[in-house]
């Protein structure tokens, strides 16, 4: 039995390694929105407190709440950053739970192997390859408001 955890991913742009199947793309595009712009440099504020290459998953959380709250990400994005980070122990206790959700990981390094490992072991899982590439154009673009800031 087939579970999926994303029922309805939203078409949005393709990465150029990404072969869509037609019956994907009847499904009427709707636009990926990253990042507000009016409200980039308040995100870009917030992402100073951040970086994606060492955080936790409360962290991730936080930042992700954060920038909802401003307008800067939708929320159905901060709920792709939350999931997509997702790598709890499998019956974990609620302290080891705890031990785990405050360590610290490269977000940007973890997601990426994801996205490679489904399109390699995967590679006809359109849905969550799409769903995952989001989530990487979401991370990339707030790890470019990071580092615009920092210079």
């Amino acid at each position: 039995m087939k579970v999926e955890p994303f029922p309805s991913i939203p078409v949005f742009k393709k990465s150029p390694n990404t072969h869509v199947p037609a019956s994907l793309n009847k499904v009427a595009p709707t636009p990926l929105k990253l990042i507000d712009l009016k409200n980039s440099s308040a995100a870009s504020e917030v992402m100073q407190k951040y970086d994606l290459s060492q955080i936790s998953q409360h962290e991730l959380e936080n930042m992700a709440k954060d920038l909802a709250e401003l307008g800067a990400i939708t929320e159905e994005n901060r709920m792709a950053l939350i999931s997509s980070a997702l790598f709890a122990p499998v019956k974990a206790s609620k302290k080891e739970y705890e031990t785990w959700a405050n360590k610290k990981f490269n977000v940007l390094e973890k997601q990426s192997a994801s996205l490679n490992s489904l399109r390699e072991f995967r590679p006809g899982d359109q849905k969550s390859i799409l769903y995952l590439e989001k989530v990487h154009d979401i991370l990339m673009n707030l790890a470019a408001l990071n580092s615009r800031t920092a210079n």
